[in-house]
């Protein structure tokens, strides 16, 4: 059951699972990176679901990470391709920071699309591409065998 406790960069220290955080309502955490926590989320002006990546609340002070996060988001919503997830919104809610962005199926989910650490977007970029790109080949992973997916 949701708190109301207000929203502030300081709560995201905890699940926001069942919060609303702008047009969107939290159903459940996928995932957590060093920079965000990305949820599954039902976008309620559409009635459809959404992967929605919050930047981590130690982060959202320091404007060079708010201005990363951002940056990520102008610079994936310029990619259109059927086999990239398109991002719908960057936005601000309370001190909370996220983008919107397509949801993945469960077979996809898990899989390493950005990488850990400060890889360059465009080597990020690159390796999603990769992946595809074997996927599509019938491999499982770029430079597999061919041996089935």
């Amino acid at each position: 059951m949701p708190d109301s406790a207000p929203r502030t960069a300081a709560s995201l220290d905890t699940d926001l699972s069942g919060r609303q955080l702008g047009g969107y309502r939290l159903l459940r955490r996928l995932g957590k990176g060093a920079m965000a926590e990305v949820y599954l989320a039902d976008q309620m002006s559409l009635g459809r679901q959404v992967a929605l990546k919050v930047l981590r609340s130690q982060l959202a002070t320091d404007a060079t990470y708010v201005e990363r996060f951002q940056h990520e988001a102008r610079a994936a919503a310029q990619l259109i391709h059927a086999n990239i997830v398109q991002i719908y919104e960057v936005g601000r809610d309370d001190g909370i920071h996220f983008i919107a962005q397509e949801y993945l199926p469960d077979e996809l989910r898990g899989t390493t699309f950005y990488a850990p650490g400060n890889l360059g977007h465009e080597k990020r970029i690159a390796e999603r591409m990769a992946w595809w790109r074997a996927r599509a080949e019938g491999t499982k992973e770029p430079g597999g065998s061919g041996e089935g997916a």
